[in-house]
């Protein structure tokens, strides 16, 4: 059985590699190779594995050992334990829970934009100084948005974790996922911002995320607040 709520280290899933990996293995449904892994997320098997074997010790997945059919060694794979994902359906119950809280208590959107910076600033501690749009891409992946990368610093996100609390109030939990995405891209590189956010319906999806990089030559303009 999965580890609880309760039991998961805030660091187990909040490195978004990590949360990748878990995800990936999952939609995968079957026994999975180290190096299939590394191929479908671009990553080294190194680091899969260590963030297999971290996954495996909170009971999250499991390796077997696969003995060949002709000569070789044996290999392992590995696969996610049946619902090991709890974490989606109840996260997506307690953000409907707060966000009514939140309307109670007349909090505007520029409040909980701000609240957002300091939740992406937080998300980004520990990391080494790296390039935003990739770091951008890799927790984007990791908090389930399925971004696809257009060029020259824009991505198209095509799915949205949180519809069901953004279609009972687009304005904060928009406004919160824009916040979330300025603090954590100021946080990995801070020559770098956010241009361009434009929401779209949760339903459809497709929400237009832009950024500006000092590398990429593009002019600095200041995030709207």
């Amino acid at each position: 059985m999965a580890a609880s709520l309760t039991e998961i280290p805030p660091s187990l899933l909040g490195h978004p590699a990590r949360a990748r990996v878990l995800a990936r293995l999952a939609a995968r449904g079957k026994a999975s190779r180290v190096e299939t892994l590394a191929e479908d997320l671009g990553l080294h098997p190194n680091t899969i594995r260590l963030h297999l074997e971290r996954l495996e010790a909170a009971r999250f997945v499991r390796r077997e050992t696969v003995e060949r059919d002709g000569p070789g060694r044996p290999h392992l794979e590995w696969s996610a334990v049946g619902g090991s994902l709890p974490i989606r359906s109840a996260y997506r119950a307690l953000c409907k829970w707060l966000l009514r809280g939140l309307v109670a208590s007349e909090v505007s959107p520029l409040e909980i934009r701000e609240t957002g910076r300091s939740i992406g600033n937080d998300m980004a501690s520990g990391r080494e100084p790296e390039d935003a749009i990739a770091a951008l891409e890799d927790v984007l992946s990791a908090l389930g948005f399925s971004p696809s990368y257009d060029g020259d610093g824009r991505f198209r996100l095509q799915s949205c974790p949180f519809r069901s609390a953004a279609e009972e109030n687009p304005a904060l939990v928009c406004s919160l996922h824009h916040g979330i995405v300025e603090g954590f891209t100021a946080a990995v590189d801070p020559e770098a911002l956010i241009s361009l956010f434009e929401p779209r319906p949760p339903a459809e999806a497709g929400c237009l995320v832009t950024v500006q990089t000092k590398e990429r030559g593009t002019p600095a303009v200041t995030p709207a607040r």
